[in-house]
């Protein structure tokens, strides 16, 4: 998978780098020069891509924000999902922000 001429910033390395520590990527290389951005997806053993549905929640032009007690209820509801936030301790996954007793910018939703 291979993205082309955006802006690669802190916010999308580290959303990159959550993925693959979550197991949804194997990695990625970003070359800056040409502003591209190249994604080794991470396969199950049928060969499908382990990540199929990542939906962007919070854009630029309109932030989505989620609180701890919106984080609590998501989770009950889809527990096996993967919800990225930006925080004042960084950005976190749900579980990582239940720990951390905080909400924040919801940025990235993977179920």
């Amino acid at each position: 998978m291979q993205f082309e001429h955006f802006a690669i910033d802190n916010t999308f390395q580290t959303l990159l780098s959550n993925l693959k520590t979550f197991h949804f990527i194997q990695g990625y290389k970003i070359d800056s020069k040409i502003k591209k951005v190249t994604i080794f997806l991470t396969y199950d053993k049928q060969g499908n891509p382990i990540l199929q549905n990542l939906i962007l929640v919070s854009k630029p032009s309109q932030r989505r924000t989620i609180s701890l007690t919106g984080i609590k209820a998501f989770l009950l509801n889809y527990p096996f999902s993967l919800g990225l936030v930006r925080t004042p301790h960084g950005i976190l996954s749900f579980q990582q922000c239940q720990k951390h007793k905080c909400g924040g910018e919801f940025l990235v939703l993977l179920i």
